[in-house]
């Protein structure tokens, strides 16, 4: 319900950074963040009460305030990412998916969706923007699906268990799904042209971990999280991606 890590102070201490601020408002747990790009320096929140925050600087606190509150979906927010500014609008679009099987797309001018976007069968569980307004999901259905504007654009379909992470790779022309399948799919217009099986390693309690759970994106560069069934302990592989 606050806006923090998960352990607070103790662990921003030890990596040699110091708790901000902490965001009450939302009434239930917080399922995901989103920078935006309007205003400057503002965030999107989700969460399990069925709504978006947007939380813009508060500068002579030093803190946030919250702005906008967003709702559309009849079920809990899973995920949220941001639709770049574009002629039509130029302040950019808020994206959320949730757990009613949606996709809702906001302005910063509405508390309620510009338009929903319905397809996909169970949990919309992530999402990620490319150019002009390209989108693409992922969902618990095990298919991950391109949209552009109101419409429905294709459907990634291979994985055979819940697609947990999704990115667009612009610049290179790729699409990248990961997967409760332990693999990683390269799509190129439609095509799986590679597909990555994960050998799961295991820590020294025998405990394996689970599957693809998100894709952080730097360059060429992606960090590849993996989370046991326990939920006790993370490991971050690093890989890069080749053309």
């Amino acid at each position: 319900r606050h806006v923090t890590g998960r352990d607070g102070q103790a662990d921003m201490a030890s990596s040699g950074f110091r708790l901000s601020c902490s965001l009450a408002g939302h009434q239930m747990d917080v399922r995901g963040l989103a920078t935006t790009l309007f205003p400057v320096g503002a965030f999107v929140s989700v969460s399990r009460d069925r709504s978006a925050r947007v939380w813009v600087p508060n500068s002579p606190n030093r803190g946030f305030t919250e702005r906008h509150c967003m709702n559309g979906h009849s079920n809990f927010v899973s995920c949220v990412c941001i639709i770049a500014p574009n002629d039509t609008y130029p302040r950019g679009l808020i994206v959320t998916g949730g757990n009613d099987h949606n996709i809702c797309v906001f302005t910063l001018d509405s508390p309620a969706p510009l338009y929903i976007l319905k397809g996909h069968k169970n949990t919309v569980c992530s999402l990620s923007a490319g150019k002009f307004g390209t989108l693409l999901s992922g969902s618990w259905d095990t298919t991950s699906k391109v949209w552009l504007n109101e419409k429905c654009l294709m459907t990634l379909q291979g994985h055979t268990a819940a697609v947990w992470a999704v990115k667009i790779l612009p610049e290179q022309g790729f699409m990248l799904t990961g997967s409760a399948d332990k693999t990683i799919k390269m799509w190129k217009a439609g095509r799986c042209e590679r597909s990555f099986t994960v050998t799961m390693p295991l820590f020294a309690d025998g405990k394996s971990l689970g599957s693809v759970c998100t894709f952080i994106m730097d360059i060429q560069i992606i960090s590849i999280a993996y989370q046991s069934s326990q939920m006790e302990k993370i490991l971050l592989l690093q890989g890069k991606i080749d053309p």
